[in-house]
C-alpha cells in the first residue's frame, strides 16, 4: 500500500532559470523526504513558470510531486500599488510598500499544506528593497491565519541596524513564527542578539542536501574537466559592487580576470620583496593547458544581460584572443542544479560569485573563492571554513588580486582539501537537521492545548547536539 504523502507549500523563491532557487528546492525536497517519507510540494514563487522550467522540465527537475504557481511580482499596471511604487522609483528609493495582490493566488496554495516554508534564502534582507521582506512576512502571517505553521527556511537575515524601527519590527515577525532555520553564523548570531532565540536553529542551506546529476557535455568542457580545470563563476550584478554598475566596464574587468586566470605569471602579490608565483603549483595545471571553465548559475528567459550570467560568460569569451580561447569553455545554459552541482563538483579549483555556485563547490570539498556582492558570502564561508580568508570583498575584486588569490589557493591545495573534505560531508549530512527540528515543532503545534512542552524540550536538546556538532566538524 502507497505511503501517504505529507504536503508542503514552499514559497518566496526566485525562478527555477535561478539554478540556486533549483538547487534550494531539490535539497529541500530530498530533505523533508528523509524525515517525512514521500511529499508533495506547492512551488509558489515570484517569476516561476508555471508549467515547465527553461529547457522544458518540470520546474526544479521534478514531476507530480511538485506543483508549481507563479506568484505575480508586481501590482496591476496603474493601481494605486502601481502607482506608489512609481513614486518611489521617482524619489530614488528601492521597493516602495508591497504590492498585496499576490495573496489572492498565493491564498489557493494554502489547503492541505502541513507547514509554509519560506525558502528565499536572503529575502529578509535589504539588499533587493524592503518591498521583499514585506511581501514575505505578509505570506508568513497569511500562513499562520490559516491555521498552517509558518518557518522561515534555511536563511540568510539581515542586517538591519542602520533602520532600528524596520529591525524591531522583523525580528517582532521573526518571535511570533514557529521556526526559523538560519543557515550561517552570522545571522545566528545577530537574531540571538534581537531576542529570537525561542524558535531559533543553524543548519546548513538546504543545496548542501543536493544530489549531483551526471550526463553528457559538450566535448570542450568535458575536456577541460577532465585536465583539472579551474572552474569561473561570474554575474553581471557584481557590476554594481565591481564598476559602479557600469556593465560595459565590469565585463573589461570580468575578460582581464580570466587571462590573468589563464597566466602562468602573474603574481601573487605586488608586494615589494615577495616571491612570484604562477597558477602552475608543483605538479598542479601542466603546462598552463587545465584552462578555465565558466560556469552559468543563472539564466533569464529573455538573456537579459543584466542578469544572465551566460551572457557575460560568452561574452567574455568571444574577447579573449584565440590562445585563450582555446584554454577556456562555457558550459551550456540548459543544464539544471543538479547537473551543475556535478559539473562544479569536478572542477579543481572554484571562483564563484552567486552563493549556491560556491556551495555546490564547497559541499564537493573543492578549494573556493567567494566573489561577495552581499553579506551572505561571508557567514557561509564562516560556516564552512571557520574564517573568511576566502572571501574577496567588492573593494578587491580587481583582476590582479583575483589572481594572486588563486595562486595561493592552488599553492594550498593539498591543506585546504584536507580540511574540506571532511567539514563538507559533514555539513550535507547536517543539512538534513532542518527536517527534525521541523517535525519537532510539527507535533508540538498538534497538541490539544497548543502548549509545545515535551516537544520543546526534545527540540532544546536537538538544538544543543547540532550547535555543539556544527561547532567541532
Amino acid at each position: 500500500m502507497r505511503q501517504e504523502m505529507t504536503s508542503f507549500l514552499l514559497y518566496g523563491n526566485g525562478p527555477v532559470s535561478n539554478r540556486g532557487c533549483e538547487a534550494i528546492v531539490l535539497g529541500t525536497k530530498r530533505i523533508l523526504e528523509r524525515e517525512f517519507g514521500p511529499v508533495s510540494i506547492t512551488l509558489a514563487s515570484f517569476g516561476c513558470d508555471a508549467g515547465t522550467g527553461p529547457s522544458g522540465q518540470s520546474p526544479a527537475g521534478l514531476s507530480g510531486d511538485v506543483r508549481p504557481v507563479r506568484l505575480p511580482f508586481g501590482p496591476p499596471r496603474f493601481s494605486p500599488a502601481w502607482a506608489r511604487r512609481r513614486l518611489y522609483a521617482l524619489l530614488g528609493r528601492s521597493g516602495g510598500p508591497p504590492g498585496t495582490g499576490f495573496l489572492k493566488v498565493f491564498d489557493t496554495c494554502l489547503a492541505g499544506a502541513r507547514a509554509g516554508l519560506s525558502v528565499g534564502g536572503d529575502g529578509y534582507a535589504i539588499d533587493w528593497g524592503h518591498a521583499v521582506v514585506d511581501r514575505l512576512m505578509l505570506m508568513d502571517r497569511r500562513c499562520r491565519e490559516a491555521g498552517i505553521p509558518a518557518v522561515v527556511w534555511g536563511a540568510s537575515v539581515g542586517p538591519f541596524d542602520r533602520e532600528p524601527g524596520f529591525e524591531a519590527r522583523v525580528a517582532e515577525h521573526l518571535r511570533r513564527l514557529e521556526l526559523v532555520v538560519v543557515r550561517e553564523p552570522r545571522s545566528f548570531g545577530y537574531l540571538r542578539r534581537l531576542g529570537v532565540e525561542r524558535n531559533l536553529v543553524l543548519v546548513p542551506d538546504p543545496a548542501f542536501a543536493l544530489e549531483p546529476e551526471t550526463g553528457t557535455l559538450p566535448e570542450d568542457c568535458a575536456r577541460l574537466l577532465e585536465r583539472g580545470c579551474i572552474g569561473l563563476n561570474l554575474s553581471p550584478l557584481m557590476a554594481r559592487a565591481a564598476t559602479g554598475g557600469d556593465l560595459r566596464r565590469w565585463q573589461e574587468v570580468a575578460v582581464e580576470m580570466v587571462r590573468r586566470l589563464l597566466a602562468a605569471g602573474s603574481p601573487a602579490s605586488s608586494t615589494p620583496g615577495k616571491k612570484r608565483r604562477t597558477l602552475q603549483p608543483p605538479g598542479g595545471l601542466s603546462n598552463r593547458s587545465a584552462g578555465v571553465l565558466l560556469v552559468p548559475h543563472v539564466i533569464s528567459p529573455d538573456r537579459h544581460a543584466g542578469t544572465d550570467d551566460e551572457v557575460l560568460l560568452r561574452t567574455v569569451r568571444d574577447r579573449l584572443d584565440e590562445r585563450a580561447r582555446a584554454l577556456t569553455a562555457v558550459l551550456p545554459r540548459e543544464l539544471g542544479a543538479a547537473r551543475l552541482r556535478d559539473c562544479i563538483g569536478r572542477t579543481r579549483f572554484f571562483i564563484g560569485a552567486r552563493t549556491h555556485a560556491t556551495i555546490a563547490a564547497l559541499a564537493a570539498g573543492v578549494p573556493t573563492i567567494s566573489l561577495a556582492y552581499s553579506r551572505k558570502a561571508w557567514g557561509i564561508n564562516e560556516l564552512v571554513y571557520g574564517h573568511h580568508d576566502w572571501v574577496l570583498a567588492p573593494a578587491e575584486l580587481g583582476a590582479g588580486t583575483l589572481a594572486a588569490r588563486a595562486a595561493e589557493l592552488i599553492e594550498r591545495e593539498a591543506e585546504i582539501r584536507a580540511r574540506l573534505r571532511p567539514k563538507a560531508l559533514a555539513l550535507c549530512e547536517h543539512a538534513h537537521d532542518a527536517a527534525r527540528f521541523l517535525k519537532v515543532m510539527l507535533s508540538g503545534a498538534a497538541t490539544a492545548t497548543g502548549r509545545r512542552t515535551a516537544p520543546d524540550r526534545e527540540g532544546r536538546g536537538q538544538r544543543a547536539e547540532i550547535g555543539r556538532s556544527l561547532a567541532t566538524t
